[in-house]
């Protein structure tokens, strides 16, 4: 049903007699919902997709669903230190 402050007393009250009717009727409300996020997944995965690739040669590749990105070595230490410095939190370590 979520988790709160995401997800408001209304909203699970809601969403629980929701899953109570499903059950009355023979339904699992979990696999429904399964169900639902699985048919929705493409969709979702064309949108929002962004994802890293660090090489054993520590080289660095971007992949979003519209371009790739293939960093060097080098251009891969340049980021990394880049990010590290703009984090004031980070104390010059990257977590591990």
């Amino acid at each position: 049903m979520g988790a709160f402050p995401a997800v408001s007393l209304e909203q699970a009250i809601q969403a629980r007699d929701e899953a109570r009717t499903m059950l009355k009727a023979g339904t699992d409300p979990s696999a429904a919902r399964k169900a639902e996020r699985e048919a929705n997944m493409p969709q979702r995965q064309r949108a929002n997709t962004l994802r890293l690739v660090l090489s054993q040669e520590n080289a660095l590749t971007i992949e979003t669903p519209r371009q790739v990105l293939r960093l060097t070595p080098e251009q891969t230490a340049a980021v990394r230190s880049f990010l590290l410095a703009a984090d004031p939190e980070s104390n010059g370590h990257a977590p591990d």
